[in-house]
């Protein structure tokens, strides 16, 4: 049976890991949520989403003062404490923790190699984004930011929150008004600039030319539509599965597919 990862690492911080931290560090104060990277973070996932990275996972954030004190030993006590299974999903993974790419793998019970990532609130963003949280966001950050990896921590999801993490993704919720009108200027200007090339390639029967400016003018409308219901978008593999989660893309869809199959007098 399939679950969708966010709510399966909901399940697994409620059910298996908050009861371990409760009882072997009872005044830890911490932040425990799903917020990095991954289809599951978006609410993408299937079946074929289980052959990497995904599985019982989540990150638990520890403030400055305890990273050094508690990181190791709560790492040893959840290897040694988590049941092998989790709703019949693995909570053991191949490899290592420093291995980007891992799946799911059956260990004996007391060696569980889990994907529960230790780390800072400051670490996490630096290396998720390059952002210091405790440095004030410019324009120049937010033009840095890749798209996708704002999207993550916008959908993903806190499942407790001592260190106040939440007021960090509020900050990241949607870009500020100059740089959504300068992003929104960006993609006009690549309309305007190829707009007349479509039916120029057409003239000379070049009909494959054609299609590949009509199909970057598409994109570009799409991102716009993404920019007009302050939406970030996702990389490609999920790029025209989340734009038709927008409301332009009920009317917009059949004219997309009309100017890509479209013929030369047609």
């Amino acid at each position: 049976m399939f679950i969708p990862g966010m709510e399966l690492s909901r399940k697994f911080y409620t059910e298996a890991v908050e009861p371990i931290i409760r009882k072997a560090f009872p005044n830890l104060k911490y932040t425990a949520g799903l917020i990095d990277y991954g289809s599951d973070v978006l609410g993408y996932d299937t079946n074929v989403s289980q052959d990497h990275q995904w599985g019982p996972r989540l990150s638990i954030f520890l403030s400055e003062e305890d990273i050094c004190v508690v990181s190791e030993k709560l790492d040893k006590v959840l290897s040694e404490k988590l049941p092998p299974t989790f709703y019949g999903f693995s909570t053991s993974f191949s490899g290592t923790k420093e291995d980007y790419i891992r799946h799911m793998e059956i260990s004996q019970e007391g060696n569980i190699k889990h994907i529960i990532r230790i780390h800072t609130l400051e670490e996490f963003f630096m290396q998720h984004l390059g952002l210091n949280i405790n440095d004030k966001l410019d324009n120049f950050n937010w033009l840095l930011f890749p798209q996708q990896r704002l999207l993550t921590i916008r959908k993903g999801q806190l499942f407790h929150d001592d260190l106040n993490a939440n007021e960090i993704k509020q900050k990241l919720d949607y870009y500020p008004k100059d740089i959504w009108y300068y992003l929104m200027a960006c993609e006009w200007n690549k309309i305007n600039t190829e707009e007349a090339f479509v039916g120029r390639c057409g003239d000379v029967n070049d009909d494959i030319g054609s299609r590949l400016i009509a199909s970057r003018i598409i994109q570009s409308i799409m991102s716009i539509c993404f920019l007009q219901e302050k939406k970030y978008m996702p990389y490609s593999k999920w790029f025209g599965t989340a734009f038709n989660e927008l409301k332009s893309a009920k009317r917009l869809n059949k004219v997309f597919k009309s100017v890509l199959n479209a013929k030369k007098g047609g």
